[in-house]
Formats: structure tokens, sequence, C-alpha cells
């Protein structure tokens, strides 16, 4: 089972997104807490990163079970930092 955890920075409150959600809805969802939407490019952006990211883990597995082969997992996280928090060299 794969599903996605949705931070939102607007209440800082936290929510689950499932593969069923992911496959079937076409609005984009709301914050439960604070009722913030994504934007529909947003939301046709993650369903699409969603999706890429199931079907990479569905390989692993099938390949693994299927041939024997070493199980990976992929598996995305960020964090956000704000941009004047961000120091890089030059």
């Amino acid at each position: 089972m794969d599903y996605l955890k949705i931070h939102c920075h607007r209440c800082k409150g936290k929510f689950e997104l499932y593969n069923h959600s992911m496959q079937n809805e076409d609005k984009p969802p709301r914050c439960p807490h604070c009722q913030a939407q994504m934007t529909q490019k947003q939301w046709d952006d993650l369903v699409n990163a969603y999706l890429t990211f199931h079907d990479v883990n569905k390989n692993f597995i099938g390949s693994h079970e299927d041939r024997g082969t070493a199980l990976f997992q992929a598996e995305l996280k960020v964090h956000y930092v704000p941009r004047e928090n961000i120091y890089m060299e030059e």
C-alpha cells in the first residue's frame, strides 16, 4: 500500500492522499483542517509524480518476485527550507 502525506504550510496540518483518490479524483484536494486548496496544475503534477513513483516501486516488487532480483523501494521526502535560509557556495 502506498499513499502521500501532505503537509499544509498554511495551518501546519497534515493529511493523507491514498491511491484510490490519486487515480479517481479530478478536483484538487482541500486541506481538511483549514480548507486551503491546491491549484489544478499542482494537483495534476502531484498525480503524475505519484503515479510515476507508484510504477517504479511496483516494477521493483515485480522484478523481485518474478526474477529474484534485489528488492528496492523508492521514497521521496521533502523538507521546506525558505530561500533566505539556503546557503550556496559560489
